[in-house]
């Protein structure tokens, strides 16, 4: 019974060292199946991508001219400079003038 344990022991230490010794993946069919011709080949070569550049046009949209002030958007951050009332809405400043905010295209 010892040396059927062994000669099993023995057989499954030797198996993977036989695969292993064939490169392990190939199991031999690449060398039947290579080109043995010694010609050169002549590979072609495609021609070069043609990419077309197209350009980019980036349109920003006009802020509002004025806004009243129970119609302001709720995102408003409100600055105060040199006792003038400022409402900033997506970076743009409107100046308070009455009941109304207007726009003014330079910054205070």
């Amino acid at each position: 019974m010892k040396t059927l344990w062994i000669g099993i022991l023995c057989l499954s230490l030797i198996a993977p060292a036989t695969s292993f010794a064939h490169g392990g993946r190939d199991h031999g069919y690449k060398k039947y199946y290579k080109h043995k011709n010694k010609h050169r080949h002549h590979h072609h070569r495609k021609p070069a991508r043609h990419y077309h550049h197209h350009e980019v046009v980036v349109i920003k949209e006009r802020p509002r001219r004025e806004y009243h002030r129970t119609n302001l958007p709720e995102l408003v951050t409100f600055a105060v400079v040199s006792g003038i009332t400022y409402a900033i809405i997506d970076n743009a400043f409107y100046k308070k003038s009455g009941d109304n905010y207007v726009y003014t295209p330079h910054r205070p």
